[in-house]
């Protein structure tokens, strides 16, 4: 390691160590890849050394993914230390701790991991919003909810939210003021948009309640919304408008006098003159007059967007000659604007009002609606956390008890943490800093986050809410004199020099102030991987092909092909990893070559694109994980399978009907279809039904639909799609006709169709219903679900995530500002009023500006969207895109990222991907650096190397198995793993009963003696078991005779752990385990195993080896944890009940 690495590295070390001082509130700005994750870790190992309860430390994470990896740390680091000797112990604790530890700290670290996960010593690791359920279980009656609620998904939630609508919509015919609201609300927009606007609504009904809160109730905010409108309360903007078209202007006479001069100007006067005459002379006026004559001094822009003066409203040399001319058109100009600006405030003021009257009714029926059903949604979570934390009535006594509950807490993401989210983490700490708590208790706080990752602004994170709550956190903390510190850690253990180069010199050549670290002017970070090979590549713009012109007078009956830039550069991309894979480009810094693993695609947007990645990728044969985001009823394979449905249900359902026949599933001609449609008489399904003996693909289509009709009422969802895809073979067809690309939404169908099941009735049409209202949106979780898979990710999704190669294809595409919805904020995350303009020829000059504040905020999260999906990678990082039809834009992802790259970059041409632009020739610029380390090859992180393997490791398997299978005779002995006889139970796999076994020991024995049956019938009848009566009674009879024996009565123990885990390392090797049954007494420990063989052994010299081993290293394990105590080891065999107690002396030969 060089001296440049090695100051990098003692940098962030002692970087690392301030932040992690355990008697210190810290706030930590981490730049990406700096070990925020370790310095997290080591900050609650730090806590849990100096002797703080584990209960009482709390860390709030941003996702589920993120607080399973910081518990698996921390108790992998646990389970370390309890099998550590003590030097090796205090070791691992000088470096933790930065000084050397005292003995009492170094027994209590070797305790640690079993206070922790054999008590009730938990550690409090988990999201916002589970730390929020926790708090409404506790006190549900304070916080107004069932005791016994029960958490939505959107699915549900979007059921909910439609039945309030109609409930709303019905309660609009008893109500004038809210049946005003709804016809003014449908008169402005499209019954297409409507369900949008109220989407907007729900998602941030925390504000609309703060507003309510703020102003007191829905009249007040009414009036508040007009007041600051500036809207006159009695004049609707037909009104305004209507008192201008039968006002004599002011200025008449002045305006008659431009008339005359304007006449002997150039063509554009004339023209003008002609408008102002027409205006003044007409005496019954209406609007379509009004709008020539306003022609004359503002653009054609306003009818369809601002309001904007013409550049000139004379000609130069009229201007000059008559200069009164001009100033007269220029005054009569700004009186038009506001005559226009108050119709355009009091159309938007008509608008909002119709809006918050219905939204505060919607909100109540769909709060009503979640109460009957004893439910709440996620968003419920935060703001009735923030209710319960507030409410004057309750809030101390609530406080006082969390005062006493938590001493310690983390914050992770910080940045990605919302207004409302902060109101509660602030309400937690309000006490830790005041009065005799901040005296008695060392109570901290601690942040980490970085300004320039602050991605989530749709879900309300707001980047200058983080840094407000820095600056009062630096002045409330040490004001109760508290330590108080700020840490910037800007080292990269994750990303090699080229992509942080790039990096840095993208957000140094745009305008990037907000996001720089603490205290720092320019962006620079430092990496830790200098002496690491890497590449960034920068390709061309991917264009359109030419186009095929077709023969003269050609029937137009052929669509013409145009391959568009978009699916040019998937099919390069895809190219591009076929070629890494298949040469097998080596990864020199991991000492291996590049897998589909490896890899990651990251694009701003999921769209049409995506499919087309993914659909590539597949074409080329290379594992692609699919999509992280699938909204099922927008794939035409399930658009098919529910048309089918449709009709099944209904047979008069001509289009439904159709939609099959011309579906893979029946693949019907349009020439077929036109024949059976034409000039029929009556339903389609009555056609096809004359015809069934006149065409043999009509009599096959015939009998096919038939069939599906008649399953339609008998079959639940997921067996009725399950038949017509595998027994009719609709799968095959489908993916024959639409590609790979229908593999996932299939696939994910059937799971839907499953999870319908179990929480509805399982009914086709209720399916069918729910996921058509519902417009389902899968979410899938490609971190864990990948594998050695390609994975196509949007930036948001990958946020945590990294990888050795990392594509960026949709580098030219542009955000919008969709929503006409506009929050109005005093301060950050303080919100004033609510403003709705659904067109934007009613926008005055207040959203304008408003618009114009949310394209900044919007363009600033585009630079910091950038810079985390630039620093996702670790090695290797290809930025690429496509030509639009208009030209690229200076501020997307392309531009900046081209504008920056070094003069001094590498030009090369990649042969492999001619074809790719116009120059038929693929030109890439590139940086790169060489590898001058030693090669590494991969080992976990937390197990050391062997330096010399285990004997058994030599061993030829195939001798073991064969040895001890077969008797002193010759004949061959049943195997050991042999659980049932072939001619006992024949429907049940080989080890199936065993299973089924062990899961009615686990969890039979918690309930209560009078329910265990019943319990275990319910579980047997499931039909995913497929067990036949015979089979169940016996299973059922077999494992309550196993409970209920005199002599294993000790097993089933209200103190036993059931399917005990356990950690532990053998010579140096990383394990775990998980023990059927296991009892921890005071002077010793008892470990149980179930083996439910056909033939059971007459005495423990008979066991299997192989189960002998397994005892003796579960042994082991529990040895290391429970060193002061003995250890028993039993088997019980299930098939006949019947205790084994395996002696330590036939244990010591399978000792590991």
């Amino acid at each position: 390691m060089n001296k440049t690495i090695n100051n990098a590295v003692t940098r962030a070390e002692k970087s690392q160590k301030l932040a992690c001082d355990p008697m210190t509130s810290v706030w930590v700005s981490a730049s990406a890849g700096t070990g925020k994750t370790k310095v997290l870790t080591d900050r609650v190992l730090n806590l849990l050394v100096n002797r703080a309860d584990p209960n009482k430390i709390i860390c709030l994470t941003f996702t589920k993914a993120a607080a399973a990896e910081m518990e698996s740390r921390i108790l992998s680091t646990l389970s370390e230390w309890a099998t550590m000797d003590s030097k090796s112990l205090a070791t691992e604790l000088s470096n933790l701790l930065g000084k050397s530890p005292d003995p009492p700290q170094t027994s209590l670290a070797a305790s640690l991991f079993s206070l922790v996960i054999n008590s009730n010593k938990r550690l409090n690791i988990q999201t916002i919003h589970a730390f929020c359920q926790s708090l409404l279980r506790q006190f549900p009656i304070e916080a107004g909810v069932s005791p016994h609620f029960s958490l939505i998904d959107d699915a549900d939630n979007k059921e909910l939210l439609n039945l309030s609508i109609k409930k709303t919509l019905e309660l609009a015919n008893k109500e004038p003021r809210l049946d005003n609201s709804v016809k003014i609300i449908t008169s402005q927009i499209h019954e297409t948009t409507f369900p949008e606007v109220i989407k907007s609504i729900v998602e941030n009904r925390s504000r609309f309640e703060s507003l309510l809160t703020k102003h007191g109730d829905i009249t007040s905010l009414v009036e508040h919304t007009r007041k600051f409108l500036g809207a006159d309360e009695n004049l609707t903007a037909q009104d305004i408008l209507s008192k201008e078209l039968k006002t004599e202007p002011i200025n008449r006479e002045a305006l008659r006098k431009t008339i005359n001069q304007l006449k002997n100007g150039k063509i554009t006067d004339v023209k003008n003159s002609d408008k102002i005459e027409k205006w003044l002379t007409i005496t019954e006026k209406n609007a379509a007059d009004f709008d020539d004559y306003l022609d004359v001094f503002f653009t054609s822009e306003r009818k369809r967007g601002p309001v904007r003066f013409r550049k000139s409203l004379v000609t130069g040399t009229l201007a000059k000659t008559c200069p009164e001319c001009l100033e007269i058109l220029e005054a009569e100009a700004k009186r038009l604007y506001r005559v226009l600006e108050n119709i355009r405030t009091a159309a938007i003021f008509q608008s909002t009002k119709a809006l918050v009257v219905f939204s505060d009714t919607l909100l109540t029926a769909y709060e009503n609606q979640k109460i009957q059903r004893s439910v709440v949604d996620y968003d419920d979570l935060i703001i009735k956390v923030i209710k319960l934390l507030t409410n004057t009535n309750i809030s101390s006594w609530i406080l006082y008890k969390l005062d006493g509950g938590y001493q310690h807490i983390l914050i992770d993401e910080a940045q990605d943490t919302n207004p409302e989210q902060w109101k509660i983490i602030i309400a937690v700490i309000s006490e830790f800093f005041s009065g005799k708590a901040s005296e008695t208790d060392s109570r901290t706080v601690f942040a980490v986050g970085d300004f320039k990752q602050s991605i989530y602004s749709f879900q309300g994170a707001d980047p200058d809410v983080f840094n407000s709550i820095r600056l009062n956190f630096s002045h409330d903390i040490p004001k109760a004199k508290n330590k108080w510190r700020e840490v910037s850690l800007d080292v990269s253990f994750r990303s090699t020099s080229p992509i942080l180069d790039i990096v840095d010199r993208v957000f140094n050549s745009v305008d990037f102030t907000n996001g720089l670290p603490l205290n720092e002017k320019r962006l620079k970070h430092i990496s830790a991987r200098i002496d690491k090979d890497g590449l960034v590549e920068l390709w061309p713009l991917a264009e359109p092909g030419d186009r095929t012109l077709p023969k003269p007078w050609k029937p137009p009956i052929e669509q013409l092909q145009i391959e568009s830039p978009p699916e040019k550069l998937a099919e390069t991309i895809a190219k591009k990893i076929k070629l890494i894979i298949n040469n097998k480009e080596f990864l020199i810094n991991e000492g291996k070559t590049i897998e589909p693993g490896d890899i990651m695609i990251l694009v701003q947007h999921r769209g049409n694109f995506v499919d087309k990645l993914v659909g590539s990728l597949k074409s080329a044969n290379i594992p692609v994980a699919g999509n992280d985001r699938l909204i099922l009823t927008e794939y035409i394979a399930v658009m098919d399978l529910m048309a089918l449905a449709r009709f099944s249900l209904l047979p008069e359902d001509d289009l439904s009907l159709a939609t099959c026949l011309k579906s893979p599933i029946v693949g019907l001609s349009e020439e077929e279809l036109f024949d059976l449609a034409y000039q029929r008489d009556g339903s389609l399904w009555n056609e096809l039904k004359l015809k069934k003996n006149e065409n043999e693909r009509y009599g096959k289509t015939y009998r096919l639909l038939s069939r599906m009709i008649d399953l339609a009422d008998k079959l639940p969802p997921y067996e009725y799609f399950n038949f017509i895809l595998e027994k009719e073979n609709a799968r095959h067809l489908i993916l024959s006709r639409l590609g790979e690309e229908a593999v996932d939404p299939i696939s994910e169908f059937l799971n839907l169709a499953i999870k319908f099941e179990s929480n509805s009735p399982a009914t086709l049409e209720g399916f069918i219903y729910w996921l058509e209202t519902g417009k389902v949106e899968i979410k899938r979780d490609l971190s864990d679900e990948a594998g050695n898979a390609v994975r196509v990710l949007t930036v948001h999704g990958a946020k945590g995530l990294q990888a050795p190669v990392v594509f960026l294809p949709d580098t030219t595409w542009e955000t919008r500002i969709s929503d006409d919805i506009y929050w109005i904020q005093d301060n950050p995350g303080e919100y004033n009023s609510l403003v709705w303009g659904p067109y934007r020829n009613q926008h005055n000059s207040l959203i304008e500006n408003e618009k114009l504040r949310l394209k900044e905020k919007q363009d600033e999260e585009k630079k910091r969207l950038l810079y985390v999906a630039m620093t996702r990678a670790q090695d290797h990082l290809y930025i690429c895109g496509w030509k639009n039809k208009n030209s690229t834009s200076e501020n997307c992802w392309y531009t900046m990222i081209n504008n920056a790259f070094p003069m001094a970059a590498e030009i090369v041409d990649d042969p492999n991907l001619n074809g790719f632009n116009k120059d038929n020739k693929m030109k890439v610029k590139r940086i790169t650096s060489k590898n001058t380390s030693t090669v590494n090859t991969k080992t976990s992180k937390n197990i050391s190397p062997i330096s010399e393997l285990p004997a058994w490791t030599s061993t030829d398997f195939s001798d073991v198995v064969a040895k001890e299978h077969q008797e002193s005779d010759g004949v061959t002995r049943k195997t050991e793993l042999e659980v049932t006889s072939p001619l006992e139970y024949e429907k049940i796999d080989k080890y199936q009963k065993g299973k089924i076994v062990h899961t009615l020991l686990q969890f039979l024995p918690e309930l209560p003696p009078n329910k265990r049956e019943k319990t275990a019938k319910k579980y047997l009848e499931q039909r995913v078991l497929s067990l036949d009566k015979k089979a169940r009674d016996d299973l059922l009879r077999k494992t309550l005779a196993v409970i209920n024996h005199p002599e294993l009565s000790f097993a089933f123990d209200q103190t036993a752990i059931a399917e005990a885990p356990i950690y532990g390392t053998v010579k140096n090797i990383g394990v775990t385990a998980q023990i059927d049954r296991l009892l921890v007494k005071e002077d010793r420990v008892i470990i149980i195993d179930y083996k439910s063989n056909m033939e059971i052994p007459q005495d423990p010299l008979g066991v299997p080896k192989m189960y002998l081993r397994q005892l003796a290293t579960y042994k082991k394990l529990v040895r290391d944890i429970y060193p002061d105590r003995q250890s028993e080891c039993f088997i019980i065999w299930t098939e006949v009940p019947t205790l084994m107690k395996i002696e330590e002396d036939i244990l010591a030969e399978y000792e590991p």
